[in-house]
């Protein structure tokens, strides 16, 4: 029982990212695929670097499939959302580009 009292009060090692997200992650960030293979050979010592690269720039590729209406939907309510906030915070200029930014996705 003491045992476990004692672990309560030692802070937990922050937990490791998933290796895939991680490597998305460095990918985003503009790493080399060298440097990259090096950090998962240090990181994830288990798992083999090139098809998890692989793998990761797959994922990436797969974010490019999107349907143009949810762009265009996503876009909408957005701006929907800064106009609402800029008039909640009285600034009338940003509700205007709001509103003609809105005017102008709709036209589409």
């Amino acid at each position: 029982m003491k045992a476990d009292v004692a672990n309560q009060d030692k802070p937990k090692a922050p937990e490791k990212p998933d290796a895939l997200q991680q490597v998305i992650q460095w990918l985003l960030e503009g790493q080399t695929e060298t440097d990259i293979a090096a950090a998962i050979k240090k990181t994830y010592p288990r798992v083999q670097q090139r098809p998890l690269i692989l793998r990761a720039r797959g994922e990436i590729a797969k974010a490019s499939e999107i349907d143009p209406d949810e762009v265009l939907g996503f876009a909408m309510l957005g701006t929907k959302d800064v106009y609402r906030r800029a008039i909640a915070a009285g600034d009338m200029p940003v509700a205007l580009r709001a509103l003609k930014q809105l005017r102008e996705l709709a036209a589409e």
